[in-house]
Order: structure tokens, then sequence, then C-alpha cells
């Protein structure tokens, strides 16, 4: 089954794109791990320092995420799945960002995970700027991966 690709942005600004349903604007080069991934893994992917969290998923169904921090003392071949948590707040894909937003924490969250109405599995991430004015990646992660080098991942 395809999954629908969002179209590219041309205004990343959140203002511009806060009836924009989430499930349009999450990041096309987000990461994910499975529950059976290990840390090990995990950290190979957090090598890349735009990489702050990574979403743990069991089959399509979002379970937490991890990040640097929560890995680190944390023997290699110990698997994910017992260490995520629920470090991100969720919202379905038909919620519109102006709403969405209200989701993230006032601790300075910068990321919502974003889920299926339908059946709650795992569609992607939604990333702001620090000062959450705008979306955090680039037009073109947002590109159908037809004009996306290598594609969407």
């Amino acid at each position: 089954m395809a999954s629908e690709q969002p179209p590219a942005l041309a205004d990343t600004r959140v203002s511009a794109n806060g009836e924009q349903p989430v499930g349009a604007l999450v990041t096309r080069k987000g990461r994910t791990l499975a529950v059976e991934d290990t840390v090990a893994d995990a950290r190979r992917v957090f090598d890349n320092p735009s990489v702050d969290v990574l979403p743990i998923v069991d089959e399509r169904r979002y379970v937490g995420a991890v990040t640097r921090e929560t890995i680190t003392s944390v023997p290699l071949d110990e698997s994910l799945g017992g260490l995520a948590s629920p470090l991100l707040p969720t919202a379905t894909a038909d919620l519109p960002l102006h709403a969405a937003m209200a989701h993230l924490t006032g601790d300075g969250g910068t990321r919502l995970v974003v889920l299926d109405p339908h059946d709650g599995a795992y569609r992607g991430l939604v990333c702001l700027t620090p000062d959450r004015t705008k979306l955090c990646v680039a037009a073109e992660c947002h590109a159908n991966p037809s004009s996306t080098p290598g594609g969407a991942s």
C-alpha cells in the first residue's frame, strides 16, 4: 500500500500553514527505529547531529522515543523497545497545525508525532524551529519522493 505523499511546501512558516493538516507537514526525511533494534543502531543514527530524537515503532504503532541522553550509558546490545518513553506529544494527521500546536508543552517542545486518525499508525514527525515559528526542515523534506533524490527515508 503506497502512502500518501505530502506536496512540497513553498512556505515553511507556521502562520502560513496553520490550517494545513499536520499529516501534510510531516518531515519526509524523518527516521524511526523498531522496538527490536538496538542501542547500537540508535547510536549510529545519532551520529547525524541533526537527529535529536528517534521515534520507536512496533510494526506501524508508535511506542515512544529515545534521545541521545536516554541511551548514553545503556549497553549497545539492549533493544530499544524497553527504553522508549512517551517523550513526544501526539496528534492525528487530520488535525490542523494551529490546533496541533496546543499539544506541544510549555517547555519548548518542537517535535510532534503524527498518527493516522483511523488506525493510530505512526505517520511521521512535524518538526519546528526552536521558536516554533517555522517548520525546521527544508521544503524538500516535504516533497514527493519522485522529486527528492533517493525518495523518502
